[in-house]
Parts: structure tokens; C-alpha cells; sequence
């Protein structure tokens, strides 16, 4: 609740409140798992990307708050992963690609995926580290899946064609490996 009052202040241009921000960190350390919380983390990173407003909530404010609930045993277990991804995303907001790696690798171990190894190999690929990407590429492909998360998805084939790119690039431009 105190995170929406940040929220409301910030949209609605109110007077700065220092205390709401305070209070969000004291109480996050200690709330039970409600994972409306997460919409409201989302909501304020995008106050933060679009500099709406600095002078009550900018992004170092928003950092502290992610890292208050992965400093909540609560909130680690059932979300962590996802405020991983989330911190992942404010890393690439400013620009700090290879912060936003450390997120999404540690978002991985904890919930291993084909959709994220996807977002991870991207992420490398757009770095120009292509072995990184194959790596990534590959661990995804290797994770076992259900039979009918396998049929009704595409991410495999995706997967397949993105490290057939890379080893046609790669090919292609030996010397750029």
C-alpha cells in the first residue's frame, strides 16, 4: 500500500515525501508475499525509465526497493526470479548490459527456461558475443520439457534458428569470433 502512495505522489506531482519511500523500505524487509507487489515494482521502474519524477523517486530509490524484497525470505522464495528479470530490464534501461546478464543468469539457475536462455542469448548476441549466445542457446534446448508445453510452443524451433544464425554468421566471419 505505502508503495502506491509513492506511486500516486509521483504521477500525481505531489509534494515530495520522503517518508512514504522510508517506510516502503522498512515494511518490504518484513511483509508477507503478495505478489500484486510485483505490478507495482513494474509500474514504478517505468516512473524511473521515464524520469517522471526525480525528485521523489528516481532509480537508485527503485534498486533499493528491488533489493528489499530479495532481502525478504518471503518474497525470495516464491518471486525472486521474477524481481531478477525485473532488475534485469532497469540494468538495460541504463544501460548496463553486463549487470543485467548477472540478473537474468541468476534468474536462470533459479527457474531454468528456454524462453529465458532465448533472452539471455539475445541479449549476448546483441553484444557481439556469439559464443556466449551459443552457450545459452544450447542450455535452453537441452532443458527437458513437458510434452505439451513442447507441442504448443515455438521456442524451441526459435532457438534452433537463432543458433543456426549465429553458426552461419560465425561461419561466414571467422575471424570477427
Amino acid at each position: 500500500l505505502i508503495l502506491s502512495a509513492l506511486y500516486v505522489s509521483c504521477i500525481a506531482n505531489l509534494p515530495e515525501n520522503n517518508n512514504w519511500f522510508e517506510q516502503s523500505l522498512e515494511k518490504i524487509k518484513t511483509a508477507p508475499y503478495n505478489h500484486g507487489s510485483f505490478s507495482m515494482l513494474q509500474n514504478l521502474r517505468g516512473l524511473t525509465t521515464s524520469e517522471s519524477c526525480p525528485e521523489i523517486f528516481d532509480r537508485s530509490d527503485w534498486f533499493l526497493i528491488s533489493e528489499a524484497y530479495l532481502a525478504n525470505p518471503k518474497f525470495r522464495k516464491h518471486a525472486e526470479d521474477f524481481i531478477r528479470l525485473e532488475r534485469a530490464r532497469a540494468f538495460l534501461d541504463n544501460e548496463q548490459a553486463d549487470l543485467a546478464i548477472a540478473e537474468l543468469e541468476a534468474a536462470y539457475k533459479i527457474n531454468p527456461s528456454i524462453e529465458l536462455s532465448q533472452k539471455i542469448a539475445t541479449l549476448m548476441i546483441t553484444l557481439k558475443r556469439l559464443d556466449e549466445a551459443k552457450h545459452w542457446l544450447q542450455s535452453g534446448l537441452n532443458l527437458p520439457q513437458p510434452w505439451l508445453k513442447q507441442a504448443m510452443s515455438s521456442q524451441r524451433e526459435q532457438s534452433h534458428a537463432l543458433l543456426k544464425a549465429v553458426n552461419d554468421y560465425q561461419s561466414a566471419h571467422p575471424t570477427q569470433n
